[in-house]
């Protein structure tokens, strides 16, 4: 504290009452207030100053402690805040930017209403199809995820899924989806089950799907991959979205226990979005447009990545991207 040896003046006066005033009792100075403490006398600034000087040594632990307890509460707040923001952030943008697909509705086999319940048309990897993909020449993938601030999504601009003609068709739908992408047409779903080697009894094997798909078009050269991690499932699903700009197909076996629309033991999907962190993508479902899902469920909907993984893993029908 600075020791006059003269009468303060009215500045010195004011700005000592504002500091006691901001750091004690929160009072605000009003323009009239300051107007007042200039035409104080010298005597009375003196009384006033002194007062204050002595109020203000003793208090100054006081004033220490508060700016203490408000700094303490200020970071609650803060924390608080972030933590909110961070917690509800994932659920306001689960949706965020959520792209709906084209769909293009091929007619269905004939059958009776609810005679098939379940798609069944991905059949389980050979040894030979699991060696024959461990040769194949490699093919470089996005192992970065953007993770902050935001993740954003990318989509396949103009892709379109097309509903499977049978029950064991989901191979050959997909596969429809991929070439029309690529190419910009395709041939009929018959064809490309009849190019495919698609059964009516078992469906298709992916290995199969990735020799006529990469016969059809030269846009993308699809590689094949079986029993993958997590990790790389997840690269290998994104590198096709986003550095490939060609869709994935995978094949998955579910359950609607584990939160999907429908159970299935063996079933192909497309895959036509990615989110930046690879936490979501958005697959493209031939299933639903056969079984009259289609009327109240969209054809294309998101699903988090440790789920499409665990059917993925639950069954070794592999992708490829």
């Amino acid at each position: 504290m600075k020791n006059f040896g003269k009468i303060p003046t009215a500045q010195e006066v004011l700005r000592l009452v504002k500091q006691v005033s901001r750091g004690t009792y929160r009072a605000t100075m009003t323009c009239s207030a300051e107007e007042e403490t200039k035409t104080l006398s010298a005597g009375k600034r003196n009384s006033l100053f002194t007062m204050y000087r002595n109020d203000l040594r003793f208090k100054n632990h006081t004033i220490i402690g508060i700016y203490m307890k408000e700094f303490c509460i200020l970071l609650v707040i803060i924390m608080f805040c972030s933590f909110n923001t961070t917690v509800f952030a994932s659920e306001d943008i689960a949706d965020e930017g959520c792209l709906e697909a084209e769909t293009v509705y091929v007619g269905v086999e004939t059958r009776s209403i609810n005679t098939v319940t379940t798609s069944f048309g991905a059949r389980p990897a050979t040894m030979e199809d699991i060696i024959e993909s461990n040769q194949m020449q490699s093919k470089p993938i996005t192992t970065e995820s953007t993770v902050m601030p935001r993740a954003t999504w990318t989509y396949l601009s103009g892709y379109a899924i097309y509903n499977q003609t049978t029950s064991y068709n989901c191979g050959p739908a997909a596969v429809q989806a991929a070439l029309k992408y690529l190419n910009g047409d395709t041939p009929t779903q018959a064809e490309i089950a009849k190019g495919c080697g698609t059964t009516s009894t078992e469906g298709t094997y992916l290995s199969d799907m990735l020799k006529y798909i990469n016969e059809e078009q030269s846009e993308n050269t699809y590689v094949s991959k079986y029993q993958a991690t997590e990790t790389k499932m997840k690269d290998y699903l994104y590198s096709g979205v986003v550095t490939y700009d060609a869709p994935p197909i995978i094949g998955l076996a579910f359950s609607e226990n584990d939160g999907w629309q429908y159970s299935s033991g063996g079933h192909f999907v497309s895959v036509y979005g990615a989110k930046s962190d690879k936490s979501e993508f958005k697959l493209g479902d031939p299933w639903i447009g056969y079984n009259d899902l289609g009327t109240d469920k969209p054809w294309g909907y998101i699903q988090p990545a440790d789920r499409i993984f665990k059917a993925y893993n639950s069954v070794n029908i592999g992708l490829m991207y």
